[in-house]
């Protein structure tokens, strides 16, 4: 109980202190996609081509079937309830259970509430795992299972962990390729538990190998549950943020890690390393007098847990590491760490664990409340935590005025016109039957396949398709609303693409000078206010329609 209960006062304070999300565009789409399967209402997704091409509800825009499965029955269960806030309940459960589930795996491996207890402040303050929380996706559900099934392996419990590797590959597409290792891993340490002699390494190879294989079926089995639906054997996610050069994408994957080591949570990246190394020293000294099968166990364990970690971190280079700036994808690197080193402190006394554990759990505490002190004193740390959990998760208040600006632009535009966007996923939940071009292409099959040869962050810049299909009115700007109303400025194709004025109507990427010039010819500039001061809804309405704009009380541009 004083463990858990120390573990849970640490994750308070994570969740008041964690960086604010880069955007909760894509949880907006798990949400619609979910509401559209469970409740029936369908999005008006993608805009037929002249080959009848629409991409219609079956398109996966989410990256996760199992966290899109259950925020639908949520939404089904509790329809009354904000969805954002909904999200940001299931999110703070999920870590919740992380965090209990990695201190009774230490209590059992242990003995001591005192070393569970840094355990669980060490899972709560995980570099990115507080931050993955405010994103409201699926960041916290796939820390869970990650260290549920990471548990079963180290306990020698195959048959569980095929369980959560199951539920860990629906959970995110790595879970794929992870769960035949994590399951044979787990079913080589039965055999070795089982008493098979060390010479004898065939034999829990042998056992290794069949495990791993009903790994493999349990992948194929997401798999086909993905293609059915979907008629895909991936998320469409995946085509949209991957590059079509796999050496952009290691680029991207090398500078995403610089990144982290840089920003606010690179105490706590560091501290990954340097507890592996801490990890090193404690093999070198484990008491003799140990006996040598269980020594033998714990060390292999420990460096199976630091395997997993450093088998993440390879595929976090490979894909491009992450669009948004922040740790979200460093946090499933740490988490097995963490659970070594409190496996390789069992047996040890309690100082030299509590000296083991001392410099990671300060790091990861100065990371993670730290960059958000400014000039504050310490001890406001506590309130501010209290301030935050009672305030509960962020809900649709936090879009105040958007539902009003999107129904003006349905009502404006006629049944069959399209509304396309790059950053504007929200407009499916306020708008659901105004058909939608996704130019980023998470929501669009025929976007996420275009050719992308250079690096891609948020998916697919596809503005030149929305040109091409004469969309009634298109959203660029990454932000809600910025300062300065785009009908004010002189030069609409130089406010598109000229760096130097840019800024001030839309965010990147600035486009080239000739699309620019080419939008500007078929396009006005048309803004909205947004209330409490959140500035104007910039975005380009297509000439003909200016006047049923300006009905729905929009400003547009004379031309």
């Amino acid at each position: 109980m004083v463990a858990s209960g120390f573990a849970l006062l640490a994750l308070g304070l994570a969740l008041a202190h964690a960086p604010v999300a880069g955007s909760l565009d894509d949880a907006f789409v798990v949400l619609s996609d979910a509401r559209a399967t469970f409740q029936g209402v369908e999005p008006g997704l993608g805009a037929p081509d002249a080959q009848g091409f629409l991409g219609g509800a079956r398109v996966e825009g989410s990256t996760s079937l199992l966290d899109w499965a259950i925020k639908g029955i949520g939404l089904e269960l509790a329809p009354a309830m904000d969805p954002l806030r909904l999200a940001g309940w299931l999110g703070l459960g999920w870590w919740i259970a992380a965090v209990l589930i990695a201190v009774r795996a230490a209590v059992r491996w242990t003995g001591s509430a005192i070393v569970a207890a840094a355990v669980g402040g060490l899972v709560a303050w995980s570099p990115g795992l507080a931050e993955s929380a405010g994103y409201l996706l699926e960041g916290p559900l796939f820390a869970l299972l990650w260290i549920l099934a990471l548990v079963a392996a180290v306990e020698a419990r195959p048959a569980l962990c095929l369980t959560w590797s199951l539920l860990l590959a629906a959970a995110r597409p790595e879970g794929l390729a992870l769960a035949p290792i994590l399951v044979g891993w787990a079913g080589g340490r039965q055999s070795l538990a089982a008493g098979v002699p060390f010479g004898t390494g065939g034999v829990r190879w042998a056992a290794a190998w069949r495990w791993a294989g009903a790994g493999v079926l349990a992948g194929a089995l997401i798999t086909a549950v993905r293609f059915w639906l979907y008629g895909d054997w991936l998320p469409n996610t995946f085509h949209a943020k991957s590059s079509s050069s796999r050496w952009s994408e290691v680029a991207d994957g090398a500078r995403y890690l610089l990144q982290v080591l840089r920003s606010d949570a690179g105490l706590s990246a560091a501290a990954v390393g340097l507890s592996s190394a801490v990890l090193a020293v404690l093999w070198l000294t484990r008491h003799p007098e140990a006996e040598p099968r269980a020594r033998h166990s714990t060390r292999s364990a420990a460096r199976g847990l630091l395997a997993m970690a450093a088998l993440y971190a390879l595929g976090v280079l490979v894909s491009g590491g992450d669009s948004y700036m922040g740790a979200r994808l460093f946090m499933p690197i740490g988490l097995p760490v963490w659970l070594a080193l409190g496996l390789a402190v069992a047996g040890q006394t309690l100082r030299r664990s509590l000296a083991a554990l001392a410099l990671p759990l300060v790091a990861c505490f100065a990371s993670a409340v730290g960059g958000s002190l400014d000039a504050r004193r310490p001890w406001q740390v506590f309130p501010d935590a209290v301030q935050a959990l009672a305030a509960g998760p962020v809900g649709l208040e936090a879009f105040e005025g958007d539902e009003e600006v999107f129904r003006a632009i349905a009502a404006a535009l006629a049944p069959d016109e399209v509304f396309a966007h790059l950053h504007t996923q929200r407009f499916r939940w306020f708008e659901p039957a105004t058909p939608v071009l996704d130019l980023t292409g998470l929501t669009d099959r025929e976007v996420a396949r275009r050719p992308a040869s250079g690096p891609v962050r948020f998916g697919r810049t596809a503005i030149e398709l929305a040109l091409t299909r004469k969309v009634g009115a298109l959203h660029l700007d990454p932000l809600r609303g910025r300062v300065t109303s785009l009908v004010d400025a002189p030069d609409l194709a130089a406010a598109l693409s000229n760096p130097a004025m840019a800024p001030r109507y839309f965010g990147e990427p600035y486009l080239r000078a000739e699309l620019a010039e080419a939008l500007s010819q078929h396009y006005l500039a048309a803004s909205r206010r947004l209330p409490k001061g959140a500035g104007y809804f910039n975005l380009l309405v297509r000439r003909d329609l200016a006047e049923a704009f300006r009905a729905q009380g929009f400003r547009v541009a004379r031309g």
